[in-house]
Order: C-alpha cells, then structure tokens, then sequence
C-alpha cells in the first residue's frame, strides 16, 4: 500500500536569478545569496526585497544547434534551442509543452546543475500575460503557511529573456494527461492512487478557495506527478489473469499554471465570461452566466472520473457549448427543472421543459441535418456516470461535484469530508 503524501510547507531553498536586460527582476524567496557574475546584472531574490548586485547587461549568447520542434507563430512565440541560454544562466534542454500562454521548457542551471521549469510568455497583449500575477497569487499562497502549498509548483523567480517574460518554476515530471492517454502504461491505476490523487487535489484546491482564489483551469495537462518511478507488481486481470504491471512507487501530484486564477476578492466573488478548456467547463460558463467557486468543483470531478475511467469524460471532439451541455445532460445527470427554468427565461430555446432536456440540435434545426450527425453519434455513445464508476461511493462524491446547478454542487470543504475519502487513515487525512 502507497503512503498518503502528507503536503508539507517547503523550505524553499534561496535562489539568484539573472536578467538579460536593464529591467529588474521580480523574485518572492527568502533568504537572499550574493553570486559573482561577469558581465551579469544579477537579482537577489528575496520574499519583502530586490537588491541589484551588478548594473551590467547580460550579454545574449548565440543559439546553439539542435533545435527543438516549437511551433511558430510570426515573434511573438518564444523558439526554443537546446543550448540556448535562457536569462544567462539557464540551458535548455528540451521544451515540456506548448499553451495558449506561453512555451515551457525545461532547463538547466548552469551554475548549480539543477533542473527548473521555465514558463516563457508569449509576446501578445491581446491575451493578457502577466507574469506578475502569477507570481503575486504564489506569494499569497505562501503567505497562508498552510501545510498544503507542497501541493503547488513553487515559483522560483521571474525575469525576461529577449523580451519575453520567463517564470521559473520547481520542475515536476508527467502529468496526469500523460498517465491517462496511456503514455507511461500505468493504466488502470489502483484504486489507491485515485484516491490518494483525489484527495491531494481536492485539498489543493480547497486551499485556494480558502484565500478567494479559483484556479479556473483544472485539467490533466496541469497537475503533474512528482516522481514517475514505477515497480512491477503482479497485477489481477478479470480478463486475462495475472500479469505484469507498472505502478506507481509515489502518488504525489503537483498543481500547475495559476495563468488563468481568478482573486475573487477583487471580482465581488463571482466571475463573468468563457474561461478553461471546454471539456473540464461547468455549464454556467457555457450558459454565459456568472461563475464561481463551483468551476472548480466540477472541472475535478471530470478529473477524478478521467482518473478512474483511464478515459475522456467528455469527446475532445465535442463541437459547440450546446453539444457540451447535451452530454453533461446525459453523462452526469439531468438538469433540475427549477434550473432548467431559471436558464429558459435567460436563454429562450435551450430547454424543453416536459421533460426537461437540452435543445439538440438546435430548435429549427431540420432532422437529421448533416452538420450534426457527428454530433448525435457522439451523444448516442455516451455512458451516463453511472455505468462508467463502478465504485458507488466514489459516484455519490463525483455526482455532487458536478451538479449541474452550480447551487446544487458540493463544496471542496464538504469535499474532502466525504465518505469516500473514509478510506484513508486519521494520519492521511491532515
């Protein structure tokens, strides 16, 4: 049996960062070191102050050979080279991913040999990137000494590399996308790691939502593992008997990008707009209603059951918010009719009311019309939540998460009372 991680505050050790231009440097660790550069304007990072050891610019070395596979698009995507030198102090050595907001890579400090994760920005001020920010919702987070910020990729230090904005973050191995497409072969994963990947990010969560933040973007792609070691264990099959498996020595997970986090505390606890991926999105987005805590709430239940299943819970290849909101009908469960008609009158057309049921295709829409085939096949082959997770405890948790009435839908403290998490011991449950 795995031990329940039990999430300690971590003494974060002290770092230097280095800036490759006359802007300085934002840093939120304690206990600031003094490192002699040439030719480096060098910033100590400390949690109340900056200092600027040395006023010289760094110098941007060449680019190396080698070059990573980056999309391309025009300058404002940062083009990553192994070898490149990222704020002078920084190797690449490979790129971790792609996003909307920016490319990570990870890197290598020159000086001390350890790994990092470095978020480089995109240059587009339509999307709103603001390294700032993340960093300010990190150092709120470590403001709250709670025993649950292990739970987070620290934030090591910010700079700016050729005009893009760079975070560097703890570096964490594969997420949980990587697990549940099958990469590392470790599916089905034991019960015990869904639950004790379960409980990890209810907390994690809940410890947001205790400092009025949402984190707004719960998906695989963004809880990592801290560790993929594995052992082969002797694994019973119903099908086809024992075999040898893969699993897991750890189920630590670590709670990625707070890009998209929301401080509620300056929005009057409610958000407005389309924000997350579709497929981990609470109907009240899609509606085009006010949002909040409840985001959350459901975008991990969507996680926990991908967990479970080792499968989407909803098509990547869903077509429009009213397809979504078809399955989420099907797949979590009926709508509520108060609800239902509180959204009709804000949204003519989008219920029928006896019974009550989404409106797909879309009311007018001639039958079968060939643009919503796909559609209907999709909707046709979906598996309500009931015939999907086997296990009725863990049902009654992921139902209530994701009521489909944001009113309705169970808290993150409520959460991680559940019975379903009775299964761990006293210890485990800190």
């Amino acid at each position: 049996m795995v031990p329940m991680p039990r999430p300690k505050r971590r003494g974060l050790a002290p770092r230097t960062i280095i800036r490759s231009d006359s802007q300085a440097g934002v840093g939120i660790l304690p206990n600031p070191v003094k490192v002699h550069l040439s030719r480096a304007s060098v910033v100590t990072l400390g949690r109340r102050q900056m200092r600027v050891l040395s006023p010289e610019a760094t110098q941007t070395p060449p680019q190396a050979g080698g070059e990573v596979p980056v999309p391309q698009q025009a300058r404002r995507l940062y083009s990553a080279n192994v070898q490149d030198v990222i704020m002078g102090r920084f190797l690449v050595r490979g790129v971790l991913g792609t996003g909307s907001f920016g490319t990570v890579v990870r890197a290598e400090d020159k000086y001390t040999g350890t790994l990092v994760a470095i978020k480089v920005l995109h240059k587009d001020e339509d999307a709103n990137c603001d390294a700032g920010k993340e960093v300010r919702l990190y150092r709120k987070l470590l403001a709250g000494c709670n025993r649950h910020m292990g739970l987070f990729a620290a934030v090591m230090g910010t700079g700016i590399h050729r005009g893009y904005e760079c975070i560097i973050f703890e570096v964490c191995q594969g997420t949980l996308c990587d697990v549940i497409s099958g990469r590392y072969d470790l599916n089905p994963l034991p019960a015990r790691h869904v639950l004790e990947m379960s409980y990890q990010l209810v907390k994690g969560v809940e410890y947001l939502h205790s400092l009025g933040i949402v984190h707004a973007d719960i998906k695989p792609d963004n809880i990592a593992l801290k560790s993929c070691n594995t052992v082969t264990v002797s694994w019973l099959d119903p099908l086809t008997g024992f075999r040898k498996k893969e699993v897991l020595v750890c189920s630590e997970i670590c709670i990625l990008d707070l890009g998209l986090a929301v401080d509620m505390n300056n929005k009057g606890q409610t958000g407005a707009g389309r924000i997350g991926n579709r497929a981990y999105r609470a109907p009240e987005i899609s509606f085009g209603l006010p949002w909040s805590y409840g985001i959350d709430s459901f975008a991990i239940g969507c996680v926990v059951s991908e967990l479970y299943m080792a499968n989407d819970l909803f098509p990547s290849t869903v077509s429009c918010d009213l397809e979504h909101l078809t399955l989420i009908d099907k797949i979590v469960g009926p709508f509520p009719e108060e609800y239902a008609r509180s959204i009709e009158l804000k949204c003519p057309g989008t219920f029928t009311l006896d019974p009550v049921a989404i409106c797909f295709p879309p009311s007018g829409t001639s039958a079968p019309a060939a643009e919503h085939m796909d559609s209907m096949m999709r909707i046709e082959q979906a598996c309500p939540l009931s015939g999907s997770i086997l296990d009725v405890a863990l049902h009654d948790l992921l139902r209530n998460l994701m009521h489909p009435d944001p009113s309705m839908r169970l808290t993150l403290e409520a959460a991680s009372k559940h019975k379903y998490f009775d299964r761990l011991s006293r210890l485990e449950l800190q």
